[in-house]
């Protein structure tokens, strides 16, 4: 199956955009530079499979794994298999993609996106994008889950500088406060206190967040 797959992927081979993603960062041991939606029509005529797509996952290609992350039939990933999935999540593209495939639309979206801000680096990124798409599907959630992921993404700030990090950190917590009144003064606040430790940081998140917020 997985042969017969990357004929059909190696028929829109873009070996143009295939370096152009190399040069961005976007680094894969082979890439045959395929779009975003030539990847959803590829992985349209996939049945779903949770055990092909964590076979796919796992392949080398960055098509096999993007859809991998289309295929997945479960509507609540184990936790238990959280960490060797991660494993696999090694460029912000991937990031992006599992936050928006797969994670934020679990039945445990939360509790996965808890145990991902906790971690580093991509996997990080991961956790704050699958927060940011999660309150923007499900803007009528409880009020105690909104409360909950914000008191833990104040606690799990980004574990490096890297613009990417600060970026999807400020976006998590720009959706929450687009929630209402309450959450954004809570904001606020901890963007005031940021500033006070942390000035570059803190006027960052300022201009990203609270410009926002008004």
């Amino acid at each position: 199956m997985h042969q017969s797959l990357i004929k059909e992927v190696a028929k829109f081979e873009n070996t143009i955009t295939a370096k152009s993603m190399s040069s961005l960062g976007l680094n894969y041991e082979l890439s045959y530079g395929l779009s975003i939606n030539q990847l959803d029509t590829i992985a349209g005529i996939i049945d779903k499979d949770d055990n092909y797509a964590k076979y796919l996952w796992q392949q080398k290609e960055r098509e096999s794994k993007l859809i991998a992350l289309r295929i997945f039939e479960t509507q609540s990933f184990p936790l238990d298999q959280l960490d060797e999935f991660t494993a696999g999540i090694s460029t912000v593209e991937l990031a992006e993609q599992s936050a928006m495939k797969l994670f934020s639309v679990q039945k445990n979206a939360v509790e996965l996106a808890l145990r991902l801000i906790q971690l580093d680096n991509f996997v990080q990124l991961t956790g704050y994008l699958t927060i940011s798409r999660f309150v923007m599907l499900n803007k009528n959630a409880e009020h105690s889950t909104f409360e909950l992921l914000l008191n833990e993404l104040i606690a799990n700030e980004p574990s490096s500088d890297a613009i990417f990090l600060r970026r999807a950190f400020a976006q998590s917590l720009l959706r929450i406060g687009l929630i209402g009144e309450y959450f954004t003064e809570k904001i606020k606040k901890y963007v005031s206190q940021i500033a006070e430790n942390d000035e570059n940081f803190g006027n960052y998140l300022n201009q990203e967040i609270l410009t926002m917020l008004v």
